[in-house]
């Protein structure tokens, strides 16, 4: 494919923010610990929290906005870009601009921590330290936007990067801060600049690719109607994880108590580390189907499903084989022999992560090209039925081992209707389809072989 080079590079980026997020996690924790003590770290992962809803704000705005972009921008609708970016920034800035009204009247009329039974954070800690928070999820939010123009113009690796070092430079002044013992509030200023910083940095680097121009005047009420619809049909896949995600560890929890919770939440942990990176192959490809779809060069959006998928699925099998081999020898150590091994709940993971796959990186074509409404709405609805099926798995297995099976609702559903928008969609037939997946190995040895 000749875009292979741009998804290769966004695939690299992707998988470096990844890899960011997994020794941060590894490292930050330890620290928090030791020098905040737990009840410190637990209050700051309650004003975290309780901050981070209010990242949902643009109501899936910016991505949509993002594939209408991109599809505009190689038709040269230069005017209906200009409008879109607006349409987004202004929404941003009038939703948190209420918010933040919302918030001082909150914190001036209420003791948030009392409310939020705080030992440690005082009254005027917890109302700076919210403010701070939610003013850096703000400017993350409009930084966001410019996510837009580097995708359209095959940038999307180099804006990824940007946040990259500025999760990273995020990260480095959290902990310094925290060793060198800084006060609370230095700690936070320090950790919130960078983000602030990145807004200003994409501002006046995304220029040199698409001269943005922002005013009131490129408002369009017309654009705003076209694209809320698909803006709200994204909001369908985190209140679906969160049902999956967090639905399933309640229901657990519920029937079998904290031990269950525990075993069930760490074996889906350690299958999810290997699904991290199959989502990395999608996303990589997310911007370049925009683009395609824009373009009307669906023999190309052909071409890049067939290679996403079967790429996707063999590494599914091959991660999926790896971790029946060593998954057990992975999991003891990792939880320090305290927990049991379940090799039943950890199999029937396994095979849902395959089957997952098929339809997760085909799903991108719908969702780059803002056709997700209709897949959106089902996969709601099949994790709302799939969380009563788990019930019934429950009480009548009378353990949680084929728990995950409640998952084939799901999955054999989107499997179905994806994959049967897709290839309509790109103008493919499920046999050429299926015999391009079979043969892709076949045409990799040879390509090496030449």
């Amino acid at each position: 494919m000749k875009n292979i080079r741009v998804i290769l590079k966004n695939f690299g980026a992707n998988s470096f923010s990844v890899l960011i997020n997994i020794v941060f996690q590894v490292v930050t924790i330890p620290i928090f610990i030791k020098y905040w003590g737990v009840d410190m770290y637990g209050e700051w992962l309650i004003l975290t929290a309780a901050a981070a809803y209010f990242s949902m704000t643009d109501i899936g705005l910016s991505t949509a906005t993002s594939n209408d972009f991109s599809i505009n921008y190689v038709q040269n609708k230069y005017d209906k870009c200009n409008s879109l970016l607006n349409n987004n920034f202004y929404f941003i800035v009038v939703a948190f601009s209420i918010i933040f009204f919302g918030l001082f009247f909150t914190l001036v009329n209420f003791n948030l921590s009392a409310f939020f039974h705080f030992k440690i954070i005082s009254r005027r800690n917890t109302s700076i330290a919210l403010v701070l928070l939610t003013g850096q999820i703000f400017f993350g939010m409009l930084g966001n936007l410019y996510f837009a123009i580097y995708k359209a113009t095959q940038h999307y690796a180099r804006c990824l990067m940007i946040d990259n070092i500025l999760r990273i430079v995020e990260r480095l002044a959290l902990i310094g801060g925290i060793i060198l013992r800084l006060s609370f509030i230095t700690i936070l200023v320090l950790y919130v600049t960078p983000r602030i910083l990145g807004f200003f940095i994409k501002l006046f680097d995304s220029r040199k690719y698409y001269k943005l121009n922002l005013s009131i005047k490129y408002l369009n009420k017309t654009e705003f109607k076209g694209i809320i619809i698909p803006s709200l049909s994204f909001l369908s896949f985190p209140i679906g994880n969160s049902i999956v995600l967090q639905g399933f560890t309640l229901l657990v929890g519920f029937v079998y108590g904290s031990v269950a919770v525990v075993l069930y939440n760490t074996t889906r942990t350690l299958v999810n580390f290997a699904k991290i990176g199959l989502g990395l192959i999608g996303n990589s490809f997310w911007p370049e189907y925009s683009l395609a779809y824009g373009k009307k060069d669906f023999g190309l959006m052909k071409k890049m499903h067939r290679y996403s998928v079967s790429s996707s699925l063999y590494l599914s099998i091959l991660l999926a084989f790896f971790l029946f081999l060593f998954g057990k020898t992975i999991y003891m150590p990792w939880t320090n022999y305290k927990m049991d091994f379940n090799s039943v709940l950890f199999y029937n993971f396994l095979f849902t992560m395959v089957l997952s796959t098929i339809w997760g990186v085909s799903s991108v074509v719908l969702a780059a090209t803002n056709n997700h409404k209709m897949y959106s709405l089902l996969y709601l609805i099949s994790t709302i039925i799939s969380l009563g099926v788990a019930y019934a798995i429950l009480k009548t297995a009378g353990n949680i081992s084929f728990l995950p099976l409640a998952l084939l609702v799901t999955d054999i559903l989107l499997i179905v209707v994806v994959e049967k928008q897709v290839l309509n969609l790109v103008s493919d037939t499920l046999r050429e389809f299926i015999k391009s997946i079979i043969l892709t190995p076949v045409l990799i040895v040879k390509s090496r072989l030449k």
